[in-house]
């Protein structure tokens, strides 16, 4: 069941909490004092300790303050106990670290519903942060494998078979990966759902009456109870878009209608800190071809992470533009918050990664936000890009693929109407080069498609790549005319592709464009540093595509 510390001064409250936790099957222990109590949590930690707010020496506020200081106690989840009903004192119990608050005299209903609910938080962040170790042990192992591979195959003349060896372990490896997340995914949602109903159960009353404080306690455990549950989604959201298991489903939707309910969502959080929030909308986009839930999901995250680090009194700005010429639409979340120092640039987009800002780590959540955010981006076929000052503010752009269907249109394939653009019909009819041969490598099966069934249109001969390993492979063996490199692929980037080709001599020639979901001020730097003729941006319009293409053929 878990074991209880109790530190309180009052023999006969002690014991009586004693005789009726240790009947409900708790292993209970007790202190007399503060320094005592502190003592015996650093000598055998409990799962949580009852802690009495008014004892002689050191009163409770200071225990639980060093306490929380304490690498070995800091985790302990820590319950006052206190006659004090002013709002100050509960407010100052919960800024110094307390999990939950009681009142004196006790109900030992209500004592025994709150020790279960925090010893089962307890025991589910426990089995959460295990979990995680877990998965960096493997992940470790899983480079360290991958560093002795390369070295195999640096030495062993048989390099071919060196290479399908390692990615048979790779793809193990991976195969492994998502199986312990969605055994994962089991044991965290099993006690967490239990959590969330007991939860929802007590403040719907279903077992009697709960007062103002009560029914707001109750509601705090369940507002935990579902951030846990975002991080988890997230998470899983991440490893099931790395397994290329995870498909959007695009339909037309109001662009107004999706950004008034992100909005919405980060209403309460801007208004309490205070922050103004504003929008301005480009009505002539009303709708576009996007996954409703992924694109509210991108807006609500720049949208909170603009309310998080914008100070009290500050300002954040959602802009919609749509820009005809290039097809996309601009989806702008502007704010006047800390900015990014120039050295984060690089690892914005990178998963489990957070800035090192002071007001940064005092805020929650995995580093998962701005990841997710760019997975999705890339999905839809679009690209984001980032501009920031430090203590001035930032500015996240969210560019996708935007058109008006016209009526002959109507039955084109939706993957087709997301991606096409806005050329004159001759485009397709005026070039026809059979005998030049273009690859593509490109992990989006979506991106790839287009592509090719463009490219096949004006005569090209198209082979596809999923990954940098197959681009170097098929450039090898195939010889292409020319090759067009994505970036942000599996198994080996499109940048170490790039170096490797122009290493080999006998293909180090062929013309190769770089193609990125990315535009960050460096990226275009490092794609030419690494060998590439070219660099376009996502989305690609296909006019620019086309003209690249003749440029370097």
């Amino acid at each position: 069941m878990g074991t209880i510390l109790i530190i309180d001064d009052l023999p006969f409250e002690v014991k009586l909490l004693h005789v009726f936790l240790s009947n409900a099957g708790f292993n209970v222990r007790d202190a007399k004092n503060g320094t005592e109590g502190i003592g015996k949590a650093e000598f055998e930690p409990p799962d949580l300790i009852l802690l009495d707010v008014n004892m002689p020496g050191i009163d409770g506020f200071e225990v639980c303050k060093r306490l929380k200081s304490k690498e070995k106690t800091k985790s302990i989840p820590i319950m006052f106990m206190t006659v004090r009903t002013e709002i100050s004192d509960i407010v100052k119990g919960f800024k110094v670290g307390a999990a939950d608050y009681i009142i004196k005299p006790f109900e030992h209903d209500e004592v025994l519903a709150r020790v279960t609910t925090q010893l089962e938080l307890y025991q589910l962040q426990q089995q959460l942060t295990l979990q995680n170790q877990q998965l960096l042990g493997e992940i470790n192992q899983r480079k360290q494998v991958e560093e002795s591979l390369q070295t195999e195959r640096n030495v062993l003349a048989k390099r071919t078979v060196e290479l399908g060896e390692a990615n048979a372990k790779l793809a193990r490896a991976v195969q492994l990966k998502d199986e312990f997340l969605a055994n994962m995914s089991h044991e965290l949602r099993t006690p967490l759902n239990a959590v969330l109903g007991i939860s929802e159960v007590l403040q719907e009353q279903v077992y009697g009456s709960l007062n103002d404080k009560q029914c707001k306690l109750m509601h705090t455990i369940g507002d935990s109870g579902h951030h846990l549950l975002e991080l988890i989604n997230d998470v899983l959201d991440l490893a099931k878009i790395e397994a290329e298991k995870f498909t959007l489903k695009l339909n037309t939707i109001s662009v107004n209608e999706v950004c008034q309910a992100s909005l919405r969502m980060i209403k309460e959080m801007a208004y309490k800190k205070p922050i103004l929030v504003s929008t301005s909308l480009d009505y002539a986009v009303d709708t576009i071809q996007a996954d409703e839930l992924r694109l509210k999901q991108i807006l609500i995250n720049l949208l909170s992470n603009a309310v998080k680090f914008t100070p009290e009194g500050g300002s954040i700005k959602l802009v919609v533009n749509g820009d005809v010429e290039h097809g996309v639409v601009d989806f702008s979340v502007q704010d006047t918050g800390i900015g990014i120092a120039e050295d984060d640039m690089k690892n914005l987009f990178e998963p489990f990664v957070q800035l090192d800002g002071s007001l940064n780590r005092a805020q929650e959540g995995t580093g998962l936000g701005l990841s997710l955010v760019y997975r999705f981006t890339e999905m839809h076929g679009g690209s984001i890009s980032v501009e920031s000052e430090v203590d001035q503010g930032s500015s996240f752009t969210v560019s996708l693929p935007w058109r008006h269907l016209k009526l002959d249109e109507l039955s084109i394939p939706e993957t087709e109407r997301l991606t096409m653009a806005h050329e004159p019909d001759s485009a397709l009819i005026d070039n026809h080069h059979s005998s030049r041969v273009i690859l593509i490598a490109e992990d989006q099966e979506i991106t790839s498609q287009v592509l090719s069934d463009y490219l096949t249109t004006l005569g090209y001969q198209i082979l596809i790549a999923r990954n940098g390993v197959e681009a170097v492979e098929q450039s090898r063996a195939m010889h292409p005319d020319l090759i067009l490199m994505d970036i942000h692929m599996p198994l080996m980037s499109g940048l170490e592709a790039i170096k490797e080709i122009r290493a080999d001599t006998d293909i180090a020639t062929i013309p190769i464009i770089a193609l990125t979901a990315l535009a960050m001020p460096s990226d275009k730097e490092h794609c030419l540093q690494a060998g590439a003729n070219e660099y376009l941006s996502k989305p690609v319009s296909m006019k620019k595509l086309v003209a690249a293409i003749e440029g370097l053929l």
